[in-house]
């Protein structure tokens, strides 16, 4: 018996002053490679090398690179007790895995990412969120979700294999991501961080909603990795604020923290 999850149409989430939140828009398409297991990356490091003397970018994106290496920390951890557990997997899935996958979830460390950085530096932060929204989503049945179906049938056990192979390529990517954005955040001059009500701080609402989507909107499991923007188009019509990659979305200020939605699944 199919289990169903109460899909909404519509995700409204905040921003507030310290940074900002998640939701999602539409169904992923995954282009990843099978795999049978749920992936796990090496340890996290940073390097320590710089290319340009005194103060860079990379000062206002420190906390972001650290909050991601915990994150992917913790996803490997979360892997391995499902690697452990299965397959087959029990229903229902046991408690020390379902609180490691929720402690795992990469949202929270969107807060990190300063609002008003150019454009390859957003390019890169988002790519590396990416990776870990990737990685949770192809993951979330065994959260507190729980099972796609209602029994732990040959059917489900096949499903939650095709879920987890999904973030095999994210895994696979992430420290040289994470390499990427720091070589590129050493070798930029400082960013000056924009304001919590800035449409800079809207459109990374906008970015980390619409990553989330593609990776879990609609009950995908994850398998997308963000290397390319999506255009956003601030031009109100028919009661909306814009659009993001063709999508309509809602943007307003509330009591000095964004409101967003994007108009999807």
């Amino acid at each position: 018996m199919r289990k169903l999850l109460g899909l909404t149409a519509v995700f409204a989430v905040s921003i507030g002053l310290a940074g900002c939140g998640g939701g999602g828009p539409h169904a992923a398409t995954s282009t990843s490679t099978p795999s049978t297991s749920a992936p796990s990356t090496s340890a996290p490091r940073s390097p320590t090398t710089t290319t340009r003397p005194g103060p860079s970018a990379y000062d206002q994106l420190a906390a972001f690179v650290g909050a991601a290496e915990q994150a992917d920390a913790r996803l490997r951890s979360a892997a391995t007790l499902i690697n452990g557990a299965g397959p087959p997997w029990p229903s229902p899935v046991p408690a020390p895995i379902v609180a490691a996958v929720e402690a795992a979830n990469p949202e929270p460390v969107t807060t990190t990412i300063p609002a008003g950085l150019p454009a390859e530096l957003l390019r890169r932060s988002i790519l590396v969120y990416s990776d870990l929204a990737s990685r949770w989503f192809a993951m979330r049945w065994f959260g507190t979700e729980g099972f796609p179906y209602l029994e732990p049938s040959p059917t489900v056990q096949e499903e939650l294999l095709r879920a987890l192979a999904n973030g095999a390529p994210a895994a696979a990517r992430f420290t040289s991501d994470v390499d990427g954005l720091i070589a590129t955040a050493r070798s930029s001059p400082p960013v000056a961080v924009a304001s919590p009500t800035s449409q800079d701080a809207a459109d990374l609402l906008l970015l980390v909603q619409w990553t989330n989507g593609m990776n879990g909107g609609c009950e995908s499991t994850g398998g997308t990795v963000v290397t390319t923007l999506p255009p956003i188009v601030w031009a109100a019509h028919d009661d909306v604020s814009g659009t993001i990659n063709g999508v309509d979305f809602d943007a307003h200020v509330e009591a000095a923290t964004w409101r967003v939605t994007i108009h999807a699944c």
